[in-house]
């Protein structure tokens, strides 16, 4: 069970680094809601066999992390988990599509190699720009500038509750996994039948202790819509990034630069 905790902390720790202090997190999370989103939009819309055109999409991802002062390990730490399934979707591409891609001059490979890096290259942008607005913005502030921006307040609350919810099946996990290992006598990890079991008894828990939130929060005057302590203030900064990043991603889906750049630097190869 300490396994499936393992990416559960991962989460937890972007709450914390939502805490931090630099330029990246003093901006209203709708600007970088906004520009996030457009951001995993053009990165998704590439065909399936590109690969040089994205790559200068990475700029954003690591301005974002070195602005806000995010270490890229802390960013590749949080990708780890969902890296396999990613592998997993695309490993069968180099077998399947056959079709020969001239990588140089007399050189030619499978398309699918292609394709499974455009899988892979894809995963990282998107999934490292979504983690990067979480852990710069915090989950109640991204829930409060999505409902300005015009999202039902139930399917915030239903998000927002999700996602406090996550942890409490965490904290329930791992007083189990303890309560286990004091009575296993150096087992690590239990077998099938008391595994299955485990669980069980987890979801259990889990059920009994969202009602006693429910209850908690009716007695507290609960009307269908979480409150924020952060006021949200649209600023020209915030316009500014706003504006500057949609514009650079636009441009680059569009216009497709890299073999402009690439033909500018080979001028000067004797």
């Amino acid at each position: 069970m300490s396994g499936a905790i393992h990416p559960l902390a991962t989460l937890g720790r972007m709450d914390e680094l939502a805490q931090g202090c630099s330029p990246v997190h003093g901006l209203d999370p709708r600007a970088k809601l906004g520009t996030t989103l457009l951001f995993v939009l053009c990165v998704t819309s590439f065909d399936a066999h590109v690969v040089a055109a994205l790559l200068p999409f990475a700029c954003f991802p690591l301005f974002v992390s070195r602005i806000s002062r995010i270490p890229p390990a802390r960013i590749a730490q949080a990708l780890k988990p969902a890296l396999p399934f990613v592998l997993a979707m695309g490993c069968l591409n180099p077998l399947l599509d056959r079709t020969p891609v001239v990588l140089i001059p007399g050189i030619e490979i499978a398309g699918g190699w292609f394709s499974l890096t455009s899988i892979v290259l894809r995963f990282g942008l998107a999934l490292s720009a979504l983690f990067l607005l979480t852990a710069t913005t915090g989950m109640p502030a991204l829930g409060a500038a999505a409902r300005r921006l015009g999202v039902p307040a139930g399917v915030i609350a239903a998000l927002l509750l999700t996602w406090r919810a996550i942890f409490l099946i965490a904290e329930e996990g791992e007083r189990m996994r303890r309560a286990h290992d004091l009575r296993a006598f150096g087992v690590k990890r239990p077998p099938w039948p008391v595994a299955a079991r485990l669980v069980g008894h987890l979801l259990l828990r889990s059920l009994e202790r969202a009602q006693r939130l429910h209850l908690a929060m009716l007695a507290r005057g609960f009307d269908g819509t979480l409150p924020t302590m952060r006021a949200l203030r649209f600023q020209p900064r915030d316009g500014l990034f706003f504006v500057s990043w949609s514009a650079l991603f636009l441009l680059l889906r569009f216009e497709d630069p890299v073999p402009r750049l690439g033909g500018w630097m080979m001028g000067f190869i004797p």
